[in-house]
């Protein structure tokens, strides 16, 4: 998908995409990165919806999954926010 852009400052604050396209089931996977200095102020939870919609919006897609390592806490926190865990 691309990098995300801080509209108030003007800085690249992440990026986010699909891990590969859709599989056989028509399954994807979000995957991002938030400059720590960006993090735990709600942006990857908006930028999860954002992503899930659009996601979902495409003909070959039927689910969005969102994983993670088991030691990434921040992003575990959005997943539960976003009811993937």
């Amino acid at each position: 998908m691309g990098i995300i852009i801080h509209k108030e400052d003007n800085m690249i604050m992440g990026d986010m995409d699909f891990k590969g396209g859709p599989n056989k089931e028509g399954i994807i996977d979000i995957g991002y990165s938030i400059v720590p200095s960006y993090q735990s102020k709600g942006y990857a939870t908006e930028m999860d919806k954002a992503m899930v919609g659009w996601g979902l919006s495409r003909l070959n897609v039927k689910k969005v999954i969102a994983t993670c390592d088991t030691d990434n806490f921040a992003f575990k926190r959005v997943l539960k926010k976003m009811d993937f865990i």
